[in-house]
């Protein structure tokens, strides 16, 4: 999205900051004040000019190595309390920022100058932030992004640079977890949401999008396909009609064409969509936790029935256009902006 990093934005999030679990205005000395004191939750932790961070990391097993001075007295300090304070989270990384409001997660892609395009720095911190444990009293989850772009997919940089090390897409183990999370989880959608990106919008939930919202799997064009995990995402959501569409095209499509075809939630005109995004994260806010994680238990259960389907000769077609010389022509040309010279091998 284009400004959550520099206001707040959902007005729901305000009924829940006065019951965090996480309060802003706290230290990590109970009774001492200090300018800790006074950093909200969306403060940057490089930000504090009191610490020097030793232990950085994208998961959230930081130890109490930490020494800060403040005014002169020396505390030593546990960081992934610390960060758990600021950022709602012991999830440490400078592609996502994770906030907490009551029973809401906030999860925000952070990389807009590369298009939130996700590397292998961003897996692993979305990963930590999904297979993270809920709170008891925890409701759902919030997906947005900065900038014009939601999701641009995988980063083909970085897939150029150092190939393809497993036959299972770098993608698929973030959305394992973001299936299997407990809670419910609903994405806000602005701008484009292609291939990888795509796919991460329909692992949630709930898809909210603005009008001039863009979806599109474009995997062909490039000389890649999709694993039998993200096709059968799509044969969920969309039927083999829809899937014939997105997948053989590969052109992108519009958030109203998504929605008329029951592939997202809703649609809002761009002025409208903070309002139409507390609709749905006021309702589950509000509804019963247990709930809520047996009702989305029980669907992913019952859409589990083509997991046991045998698929080894589907995976080999697909290793083959991953590992071809057309996927190298693909990207490259991708990256070039140019029009790829496939020639089947």
């Amino acid at each position: 999205m284009r400004e959550f990093s520099g206001r707040r934005t959902f007005s729901i999030y305000d009924r829940f900051d006065a019951v965090s679990r996480y309060p802003r205005h706290h230290t990590a000395h109970g009774n001492h004040t200090n300018k800790l004191s006074s950093v909200s939750t969306k403060t940057d932790l490089n930000s504090i000019p009191s610490l020097e961070f030793i232990h950085r990391s994208s998961t959230a097993d930081a130890q109490p190595i930490e020494t800060a001075r403040t005014d002169g007295v020396e505390r030593h300090i546990n960081l992934h309390r610390t960060a758990a304070r600021l950022n709602g989270s012991g999830i440490m990384s400078e592609r996502i920022r994770v906030e907490r409001s009551g029973p809401i997660k906030k999860i925000t892609l952070t990389r807009p100058e590369k298009r939130n395009a996700m590397d292998t720095a961003m897996l692993n911190a979305l990963h930590a932030a999904f297979t993270e444990e809920p709170e008891p009293d925890d409701r759902l989850i919030v997906l947005r992004a900065e900038g014009s772009t939601y999701c641009a997919g995988v980063d083909l940089k970085e897939r150029l640079a150092f190939g393809t090390t497993s036959n299972e897409s770098p993608v698929e183990r973030v959305f394992h977890a973001m299936e299997h999370h407990p809670l419910p989880i609903v994405t806000v959608v602005e701008g484009a949401a292609i291939a990888g990106g795509c796919e991460l919008a329909l692992h949630c939930e709930f898809i909210i999008a603005s009008e001039d919202a863009r979806f599109g799997m474009s995997l062909a064009q490039v000389g890649l396909a999709p694993t039998w995990f993200l096709a059968k995402k799509l044969m969920e959501v969309a039927g083999p009609v829809g899937t014939r569409e997105i997948l053989l095209l590969g052109d992108p499509l519009t958030a109203r064409w998504m929605h008329d075809r029951g592939l997202i939630a809703r649609v809002a005109p761009e002025n409208d969509l903070e309002a139409e995004v507390a609709k749905i994260v006021g309702r589950l806010a509000d509804n019963a936790p247990l709930s809520l994680r047996a009702m989305k238990a029980m669907i992913v259960r019952q859409l589990a029935f083509r997991d046991g389907v045998s698929h080894h000769d589907i995976d080999a077609l697909v290793q083959t256009a991953r590992k071809s010389k057309d996927s190298k022509e693909g990207m490259s040309a991708r990256l070039e902006k140019r029009q790829p010279n496939f020639t089947g091998t």
